[in-house]
């Protein structure tokens, strides 16, 4: 048989009493007769075009779930693909970070540049104003 199991098909009968509770709807006993007969047909599945069963619906559920559910090599491409946009956006910002320091420090580097020329100039020129 390799795998194949065959499903025995159940029957099932609706008890003397839960008959009687149908019956006592109609006042008429083929009425109630042809309705009990209904009711079994719809309770033993046999009232549908496709029949409804236990293990088809419990493997299409778990496929509806298989097919949501990310697999490990997706989740793994996922990842990857967010790491490496992640490291680029950091390479960037890296690279802003240094072009700003180089822009501080040649701004300081002028500033003190401008500083110490100035400075000298003003020393420069008291002395020779001091030796007039």
């Amino acid at each position: 048989m390799s795998g194949y199991t065959m499903q025995r098909e159940t029957t099932y009968h609706l008890n003397e009493s839960f008959k009687a509770l149908l019956a006592s709807a109609f006042s008429n006993p083929q009425q109630s007769e042809v309705f009990i007969k209904a009711f079994e047909e719809v309770v033993n599945d046999r009232a549908t075009t496709q029949a409804i069963r236990l293990d088809r619906l419990k493997d299409e559920a778990i496929q509806e779930i298989r097919n949501e559910l990310l697999t490990k090599e997706v989740f793994q491409s996922e990842m990857k693909a967010t790491k490496e946009v992640f490291e680029a956006k950091l390479e960037a910002e890296i690279a802003n970070a240094k072009v700003q320091g180089i822009y501080w420090l040649l701004g300081v580097g002028v500033v003190t540049a401008i500083t110490i020329i100035s400075s000298t100039w003003v020393m420069m020129n008291f002395m020779l104003e001091s030796l007039k």
